[in-house]
């Protein structure tokens, strides 16, 4: 995203993200409904025997998929300021976002590989901005409870209820994925084989919904969330001791 205004750099403190640290938004087509009936399929695994690992954030855990691991670490944290419109770019080696104050629009780049600290890229002023509701906005679109949320190649659907995540495959199974009350964020991978969503406290999971399994990334409450195109990344917004914070996990 690029905006005219001044290419003069703010100069604004930023935090430091230490690099031995451990481990587009895309609307997915939706339908209103009534919530999907149970079946008889049994249920997902309680979500503690979901996964195991050390903890790397506050009660952040490791997921597993085949040999692999979830890491997780800090990219970028502005002091006193909130966090909009993060994303990822196509080849996957950086994350954007934007934050604001009375005056101006600050653009933001992050080497995600290198995880240095922040730099600002564009400062805008407020005034020059026609619609500033579109840019300072989550990236994650909303859902509410009867929602179905489709997967990118329409073959699964979902829907994050207050009697927990259910799954509807195309040929007509319905089973529940996590019997957490759900959250209103749920985004699908582009290869339509895993999904985030948050629980009711915005706590925020990974689940496989054809392999029936879920693992939980953080306790944080999270605000934001967004896939890269690898399938293996995802870049999230969390709320930390009151202060925004963006941070990556990666499938490795």
């Amino acid at each position: 995203n690029e905006n005219s205004g001044s290419n003069e750099p703010a100069q604004l403190p930023l935090s430091t993200v230490p690099t031995n640290a451990e481990p587009n938004q895309t609307t997915e087509p939706a339908q209103t409904a009534e919530p999907l009936e149970p079946s008889n399929e049994p249920p997902a695994l309680p979500i503690e025997e979901a996964g195991a690992g050390e903890l790397i954030l506050p009660r952040a855990a490791f997921g597993t998929e085949a040999q692999g691991t979830l890491s997780v670490r800090l990219l970028a944290e502005v002091p006193d300021s909130q966090i909009y419109s993060p994303s990822i770019n196509r080849r996957g080696s950086a994350a954007s976002f934007y934050t604001a104050d009375a005056e101006n629009v600050y653009s933001w780049r992050v080497n995600l590989s290198t995880a240095d600290s922040p730099e600002v890229t564009l400062v805008t002023s407020r005034s020059s901005i026609d619609d500033m509701n579109s840019l300072l906005t989550p990236t994650a679109a909303s859902y509410d409870a009867t929602t179905l949320v489709a997967s990118p190649d329409n073959t699964i659907m979902a829907q994050n209820s207050p009697n927990g995540l259910w799954i509807s495959l195309a040929e007509g199974e319905v089973y529940s994925l996590s019997e957490e009350a759900g959250g209103s964020l749920l985004a699908w991978s582009p290869d339509s084989s895993k999904l985030l969503f948050t629980n009711s406290q915005g706590q925020l999971f990974m689940g496989y919904p054809l392999e029936k399994r879920i693992y939980q990334i953080t306790d944080m409450p999270v605000k934001d969330i967004c896939w890269s195109t690898d399938n293996q990344t995802i870049i999230f917004l969390a709320t930390n001791n009151g202060q925004d914070a963006l941070y990556i996990a990666e499938l490795i």
